[in-house]
């Protein structure tokens, strides 16, 4: 028998809305977000010892990852690694406009680290 690679199911107009907001912050589709909730919660239920409102409140600093546990932390990284994979519109809006601005340092399109200068462009590091 033929594996199924897709299956159709109804979500409520509401859910799909707040998944395509997400989505289009993510630079993902829908599926994909949803999909992506879906992964978080499972792992979420299936770690034990994890409660999202401690990995919530790490991640707006309100709670040190190290009062988190082991399994906590995982998910911790895990959903800042999304976070810097994939920043906001108003947090990349934040970083355009900080280069413009010059003196920020970080890498550059070629991996190298470089100095922002005013006006945008930059200045490899040497090192």
């Amino acid at each position: 028998m033929a594996e199924i690679k897709f299956a159709s199911v109804k979500f409520s107009a509401s859910f799909v809305n707040q998944a395509r907001q997400e989505a289009a912050l993510l630079h993902r589709s829908v599926a994909a977000q949803i999909e992506h909730w879906a992964t978080l919660g499972r792992a979420m239920e299936n770690a034990p010892g994890v409660t999202i409102d401690h990995v919530r409140a790490a991640l707006h600093g309100q709670l040190s990852v190290d009062d988190l546990s082991d399994a906590e932390q995982e998910a911790f990284f895990g959903l800042l690694g999304d976070h810097f994979d994939m920043p906001s519109a108003s947090a990349q809006t934040f970083f355009d406009a900080r280069r413009q601005k010059g003196g920020g340092v970080g890498l550059d399109p070629d991996g190298d680290l470089a100095r922002s200068l005013p006006g945008g462009t930059s200045m490899k590091i040497s090192g």
